[in-house]
């Protein structure tokens, strides 16, 4: 499996999966879509004979809290102090002046936007190979109970 990232945005992705079909996609994409962060995933295979499958994720910013995005308890507590409770409101506010209200600096703040889709993604996937995982004992179970 090959993973190349076509286009990037703090709330949105695209990517190729080369070496994965209809099977893999159609599991992963039904699998992150139960996720309430997830607005849309979908993937397509542009041609049957080429399977270059696309995958397409956006996210519900107003559903990220900032915990999920910002790992020090300080800083957490300071953004949510100004109002900023969400990764909707971080992305729609003036990083200057949040900067100045909180001593975080401008290029975390920018960092924490620019980062979000990799660490929402990262931590889906995790769960996705748990669940894939918990998938393949379950058969091995299964199979070693045939008579």
């Amino acid at each position: 499996m090959i993973l190349k990232i076509i286009k990037e945005n703090y709330d949105r992705i695209e990517f190729l999966l080369e070496g994965e079909d209809h099977t893999f996609c159609n599991a992963f994409v039904q699998f992150i879509k139960k996720f309430n962060d997830i607005d849309i995933a979908t993937y397509k295979i542009e041609h049957p004979l080429i399977i270059k499958p696309k995958i397409y994720i956006k996210l519900k910013l107003e559903n990220i809290p900032i915990e999920k995005i910002v790992e020090d308890k300080d800083k957490i507590i300071k953004l949510k102090e100004i109002g900023i409770e969400t990764m909707k409101d971080l992305v729609e506010a003036n990083f200057e002046e949040v900067s100045k209200k909180t001593n975080i600096g401008t290029k975390e703040l920018e960092n924490y936007r620019s980062n979000c889709i990799r660490k929402i993604l990262r931590n889906h996937l995790d769960s996705f190979i748990e669940y894939m995982e918990n998938v393949v004992k379950m058969f091995k179970k299964a199979i070693n109970n045939i008579t």
